[in-house]
């Protein structure tokens, strides 16, 4: 079967969900609900929303045609900028819990396996009880003003088969998106144990150990400071470059293979760790990747990579866990293969889609931003009365999770002509979609 059968596929399992009133509660049409849709497409417009469609002719863009005796020319062609929700990522304080598990769509059937395989394989590590809730609960209430904060959360980063709506519409323009297809769970915390508990580089041995407490020392100095010692990070890229000897090439992972998650075996997660691609090395050339963030906003150190945060407000530290994680599904579920899927990229944008009070009031920002809510100030960024808005809807409807959508930017080169096809489909995608979506958003969730 190939690429292009395989979305359509999909996105049939997609529309057939949209029959059932009880579907995977966030789905195809989540960012088409009324709360949301203006934000996420703009109204069907240019330059507006997470989307932020644009398009210009030549600027790096030039098609050629090539006809006997005159030879080839070469002209401007359209080039066409566009983010589209290619996954979404979930933190929760719930072990082996996930929103994603709900429904009876193929989708939710598929990460539900996922999940309960992914329960077994981290109590085979840790055969104590897991983490099921924060030390002072994963929201802030009237009792918990004062305290120290010590939160932990597991996530888990899904890819968006839904996304075929999209492609039914705009593969035309992005052909490269068909390329990659990926089903359920991209990365699940549960399926990495040794890492999210706290390991900095997912190995066990005295001298990897050593390479972790130095990393730990230079990234807090770096995320507080904003400096940290030469020799600091000399020694660290020497320890590293010995480790990168021992380890075998990188392969390519041919286009449109699936990307699903499976359990990290460890050593094995080494080859993703230290890949001169791995996120978890991109400090050896911009110290600055230290720290979560591309400089945009600081929200502490990107390693270890695990769910425990200090931060005093409890939606800092759900994006401390949802960065980890995007990132970790590069680097250990693409494993041998970084860079095939998850990630975070200067260029994506991400978008609160739950708990609802919250995603009323955000704009997508970018990943790494502690300052995506209008009016956050500090120490308690959000407000003790938002919080508590959050923590009784939360209780209300049983959910107590942060969903963010990753809209991530695609590019494509077109022929000139295209443009009258690409200015027809961008609102009719929008009210289409929007109409289409009007039944499955009716799930009695806001």
């Amino acid at each position: 079967m190939n690429n292009k059968k395989l979305k359509q596929l999909i996105f049939c399992y997609s529309c057939l969900s949209m029959n059932f009133s009880n579907a995977t509660p966030f789905n195809v049409c989540t960012t088409f609900k009324d709360r949301l849709i203006e934000k996420s497409w703009g109204n069907g417009t240019e330059n507006q929303g997470c989307a932020n469609f644009h398009s210009e002719f030549g600027n790096g863009c030039t098609k050629t045609k090539c006809f006997p005796i005159i030879g080839c020319i070469n002209y401007p062609g359209l080039k066409l900028t566009a983010r589209f929700p290619d996954d979404m990522i979930e933190t929760t304080d719930r072990f082996g819990e996930s929103s994603f598990t709900h429904g009876i769509d193929p989708i939710a059937a598929y990460a539900s396996l996922q999940m309960n395989l992914a329960k077994s394989y981290w109590q085979s590590h840790f055969l104590s009880t897991p983490i099921s809730k924060t030390k002072n609960g994963s929201h802030i209430t009237q009792e918990d003003q004062g305290r120290a904060y010590d939160h932990f959360y597991y996530a888990r980063m899904i890819g968006t088969p839904w996304e075929s709506a999209n492609l039914s519409t705009f593969a035309q323009f992005f052909p490269e998106i068909l390329t990659e297809i990926e089903i359920g769970f991209i990365g699940l915390s549960e399926f990495d144990p040794v890492t999210w508990m706290g390991s900095v580089i997912d190995t066990k041995s005295d001298a990897d150990k050593q390479l972790g407490d130095l990393v730990s020392v230079a990234a807090n100095f770096m995320c507080t400071t904003g400096t940290v010692e030469a020799s600091l990070l000399n020694e660290i890229q020497s320890r590293v470059s010995l480790i990168q000897k021992t380890l075998a090439p990188v392969p390519v992972k041919p286009a449109g293979s699936l990307a699903t998650a499976l359990p990290v075996l460890y050593p094995f997660a080494a080859v993703g760790t230290f890949s001169p691609l791995s996120e978890a090395t991109a400090f050896l050339h911009d110290p600055t990747r230290f720290c979560i963030g591309y400089g945009t906003g600081n929200l502490g150190p990107l390693l270890p990579r695990n769910g425990h945060s200090t931060a005093n407000n409890w939606f800092v530290a759900a994006q401390q866990a949802a960065y980890r994680m995007a990132s970790l599904t590069s680097d250990h579920f693409s494993a041998p293969f970084p860079k095939r899927v998850g990630g975070v990229l200067s260029t994506d944008r991400w978008q609160v889609i739950w708990p609802p009070v919250l995603a009323q009031q955000t704009r997508c920002f970018v990943p790494g931003d502690q300052n995506p809510l209008p009016g956050m100030g500090t120490p308690d960024p959000i407000g003790i009365p938002l919080q508590k808005e959050v923590y009784q809807f939360s209780k209300e409807v049983g959910m107590e999770n942060l969903v963010l959508a990753v809209w991530r930017q695609h590019e494509s080169c077109n022929e000139p002509w295209m443009s009258v096809d690409y200015i027809v489909q961008l609102p009719l995608h929008y009210y289409a979609s929007k109409l289409a979506c009007s039944a499955l958003n009716q799930d009695g969730l806001p």
